[in-house]
């Protein structure tokens, strides 16, 4: 057999939602990124938000595609009001942006599953008898808010679910400079991913590596540091809230500040 059919975890997508969009990358990373948003632990204004940078958008597209290519893909989704983006950082310094689905937005786009023509014949029939041709308001009433996510849902299978700590872990994994003791690191990973959130796990771990240094300490190695769930330890918490909240460095008066834009 082929090692290039499917020896990895897929990346999913609706064609129907890449016909609407005019492009499979496009429902790709729509569909990933709900995929992320299903996991996130970011919450504000009553909505779920996924932090990433250019570079985590392209991993996030398992490579797939460039950062040109994201970032025409970030501004078409934003054009069209289906993707929303926001600065929630509480340093002004850092201009990246946090992302969700405009849910309400894609609700309405009526996806218009009746012009693909491998969608099966009784879901075209669902979409035909739930309207009503006389009421124009009701055209769209089976493609709504609720059914886009919940299609959108369906396609996240559970073997993605199962994937995300991994992922996760391989973002904690490269703040480790002993890179001994891989397997049991990412055990105990699983475990306390479910206690602290992934940023919130790093930046504790990138003080208690500045500590023991600064210190002259044992470092502990990360199985046991995360087993023992030494993020909580007293002795890290200065340096964390100094990595939360940096001191931003003077800008000289004759340069501007430029943000960086999508």
């Amino acid at each position: 057999m082929s090692n290039m059919l499917i020896p990895e975890m897929p990346l999913s997508y609706s064609p129907s939602l890449a016909i609407e969009l005019g492009s499979t990358e496009a429902a790709v990373f729509l569909q990933q990124l709900h995929f992320w948003l299903t996991v996130s632990q970011h919450h504000h204004d009553g909505k779920t938000w996924v932090y990433n940078t250019q570079d985590q958008c392209v991993a996030l597209m398992r490579g797939t595609v460039s950062k040109s290519t994201v970032k025409r893909i970030v501004k078409g989704l934003r054009d069209r009001e289906l993707i929303i983006t926001m600065s929630l950082h509480n340093n002004k310094w850092n201009h990246t942006n946090f992302f969700t689905i405009n849910y309400e937005k894609l609700g309405s786009l009526g996806l218009n599953y009746t012009a693909n023509a491998y969608v099966p014949d009784w879901l075209k029939m669902n979409q035909s008898n739930g309207s009503d041709c006389t009421n124009r308001s009701d055209q769209n009433e089976p493609i709504d808010q609720t059914k886009v996510e919940q299609s959108l849902q369906n396609i996240t299978t559970e073997e993605n679910k199962q994937n995300i700590t991994d992922i996760q872990f391989e973002e904690f994994w490269k703040t480790v400079p002993n890179k001994d003791g891989k397997k049991p690191a990412q055990a105990a990973f699983k475990k306390a991913i479910k206690k602290i959130s992934l940023d919130d796990l790093i930046i504790a771990y990138k003080a208690n590596v500045q500590v023991c240094e600064a210190q002259n300490r044992f470092k502990k190695n990360p199985a046991t540091w995360l087993n023992q769930e030494c993020w909580n330890d007293e002795s890290i918490q200065a340096t964390i809230h100094r990595l939360k909240n940096p001191q931003p460095a003077p800008i000289p008066q004759n340069l501007k500040t430029v943000k960086g834009a999508w």
